[in-house]
């Protein structure tokens, strides 16, 4: 998609990713500490509990992960970078 995802959609998508990297065996608190968040704010992020999903998150996941940003923000068809 070339276009931006609702609110809705972007934490969808977040929570595919971090989904996605629990069934690689990682736990929430591991994913949390690599991307430099805490546990709580990630299931926060997860459960809508916040709305917004800040860049920095976004730019830990593709640091540690190789996490495609725009998936999560514009549903790019592929979850990580190319």
């Amino acid at each position: 998609m070339n276009y931006p995802l609702n609110l809705e959609q972007q934490r969808q998508q977040f929570s595919n990713v971090i989904n996605y990297l629990i069934s690689t065996g990682k736990s929430r608190r591991e994913i949390a500490t690599e991307i430099g968040s805490d546990n709580t704010y990630i299931t926060k992020l997860c459960d809508n509990t916040l709305k917004h999903i800040p860049t920095d998150i976004l730019e830990g996941l593709h640091a540690n992960y190789k996490i495609n940003p725009r998936y999560i923000t514009h549903g790019a068809s592929n979850m990580f970078d190319t």
